[in-house]
């Protein structure tokens, strides 16, 4: 029923009022389908997430990366394509989540070459739009000199922020950093 709603969005008074309203319904459709167990349902979401990012749909973009990355719906595991997403999000949308993906793939060196002082770039700019795991990992970076000279309370405030907008791990690694 949920595919019938997106065939018919157009017609519906919330579309009137929000041309987002549609891809942002597929969207959330393909993603609820990524998650079922069954091989059927994660290929139709898989398809229906490439599709909205191939028509820019900047959550369908990194996500769709994600997808790529991780090997979803029984596809084998494509990094390159993957930040060749995330680049296109970051540079078009300036998409948190794509700056931070992209920065994880340049800290890591998965799909691009390590370059630690772009990842911190990069987990500057979504840390700047309030990306938990951005701050975390900025912090993190700051803390203890990758990519970046050591900064002990500039790192401090970057976890504290990003325990206050709700970084799991943040909150013990400020604590730890405050007990030495």
């Amino acid at each position: 029923w949920l595919l019938d709603d997106i065939k018919y969005c157009a017609r519906s008074p919330n579309f009137r009022s929000d041309k987002d309203y549609c891809p942002r319904l597929s969207f959330r459709v393909a993603s609820a389908l990524l998650v079922q167990f069954d091989e059927e349902s994660q290929k139709q979401g898989f398809e229906m997430l490439r599709s909205l990012a191939e028509k820019g749909y900047s959550d369908a973009m990194v996500y769709y990366g994600m997808c790529l990355n991780n090997g979803v719906a029984n596809n084998s595991p494509d990094s390159d394509a993957a930040v060749s997403w995330f680049k296109r999000c970051a540079d078009i949308y300036e998409h948190p989540q794509g700056q931070y993906e992209l920065g994880v793939a340049f800290y890591t060196g998965e799909g691009v070459l390590e370059d630690e002082e772009e990842a911190v770039r990069l987990f500057k700019l979504a840390s700047e739009q309030n990306h938990p795991a951005a701050c975390y990992m900025l912090g993190d970076c700051l803390l203890d000199g990758i990519g970046v000279e050591i900064d002990r309370v500039l790192a401090l405030e970057w976890l504290v922020r990003a325990a206050e907008l709700g970084h799991r791990g943040a909150r013990s690694r400020v604590m730890a950093v405050l007990e030495k």
